[in-house]
């Protein structure tokens, strides 16, 4: 007799495990301890969710076609310029060519010039001077 009511009470949890969602399940009575695990779903199997702000993304990607972003190759401080009061390394809008120093990243009391790639028009500062940065970041817009 015990053994149906341990069965009834297996199958109504794993079927709650299943209209839930849930992985694991444990139930405790004075008694009895029950723990119940089941393999995860595969990830393919389940349908796909679209993050939010997904779709804004892909609008604003759509009107700021051809540009793109100089992004900060390292964690530090962002500088404008070589010295405090002297004149930036660019000025926006403006033209750079390949190799000409954009701005500072300090890591480490390192001063560490960032350079042009190649030939490009710089839109718009996008990092306050002096300001901390993380690698990745974007610092200038570009085109």
């Amino acid at each position: 007799m015990k053994e149906n009511i341990l069965i009834k009470i297996f199958d109504s949890a794993y079927s709650l495990m299943l209209e839930e969602n849930l992985v694991e399940l444990t139930w405790e009575s004075k008694s009895e301890r029950i723990y119940i695990r089941r393999k995860r779903e595969s990830s393919k199997n389940l349908p796909k969710i679209e993050k939010i702000g997904e779709k804004k993304v892909e609008e604003e990607e759509k009107e700021e076609k051809g540009r793109d972003f100089v992004r900060s190759p390292i964690n530090g401080f962002f500088y404008r310029s070589p010295s405090p009061g002297a004149p930036p390394f660019v000025d926006v809008p403006c033209e750079v060519k390949k190799g000409q120093t954009l701005c500072i990243i300090e890591a480490m009391k390192v001063m560490n010039e960032i350079k042009a790639e190649k030939d490009m028009r710089i839109l718009r500062v996008l990092v306050e001077n002096g300001k901390e940065v993380k690698e990745g970041q974007e610092l200038f817009e570009i085109e």
